[in-house]
Order: C-alpha cells, then sequence, then structure tokens
C-alpha cells in the first residue's frame, strides 16, 4: 500500500514541478506579426498594434482608431475613434458593418458618449 502512495505522490511531484515559458502578452505571435493584414483600411496611419481581428493606428498624433475585422474574410466590421492611446474614450466619429459587408450603422460619440441620433 505504501508503494502506491510513494508512486501517486512521486507522479504529482514530476506533474507539478513541470513548467512551460508563458508567451509574451497575449498572443503567441510577436510583435508586429499582423502589421500588414489589415494594410489596405488603414493607408498611412501609424500601426500602434494589431491582432488576428483588430488594428489599432494613429494619424497625427491626435486621432486614435480601433478598427476590427472578420477575420476569414477581412471584411472590417468596425471603425471606432478614440480621444487617447489607451483605446478607452470614444471621441468622435464610429461606424459598423455586418460580418457580410453591409452597412449596420454609424454615430458620434464625445466622451464615450453617443451623440445625437
Amino acid at each position: 500500500m505504501n508503494v502506491i502512495y510513494f508512486f501517486g505522490a512521486s507522479l504529482l511531484l514530476l506533474f507539478a514541478g513541470c513548467t512551460f515559458k508563458p508567451t509574451s502578452g497575449s498572443s503567441a505571435f510577436p510583435k508586429g506579426y499582423f502589421d500588414e493584414r489589415y494594410r489596405e483600411f488603414i493607408g498611412d496611419e501609424h500601426i500602434l498594434e494589431s491582432g488576428y481581428t483588430y488594428v489599432l493606428t494613429s494619424s497625427d498624433g491626435s486621432v486614435y482608431t480601433k478598427r476590427t475585422f472578420y477575420p476569414d474574410t477581412k471584411q472590417i466590421t468596425s471603425e471606432v475613434h478614440y480621444k487617447s492611446p489607451k483605446f478607452r474614450i470614444k471621441s468622435g466619429a464610429a461606424k459598423y458593418w455586418h460580418e457580410d459587408g453591409d452597412f449596420s450603422s454609424e454615430g458620434q460619440y464625445v466622451n464615450n458618449k453617443k451623440e445625437g441620433v
């Protein structure tokens, strides 16, 4: 009976001791890996960050834009402008599309609040 406990404890310690190197950030892809994926949508804006379904850009350091995409077809699904590079306060135009490319809606934000109809 003691042999079984010893064997079980040994396996537990063996598995507990195994470590895996975590990837930096939340993505397994290196920084800049997706920069060219959506280039056709951003023109000469500066890319701050990109991922499989989004790109964060800045034009002249005063307008920050987040664009999201349906990745299989690279169809844009939203384009929202923000006040700062932290992308937390919506400020300016916002446009949304359905995944099939049909236009959905648009509007304006001022300090993260919808303005107008």
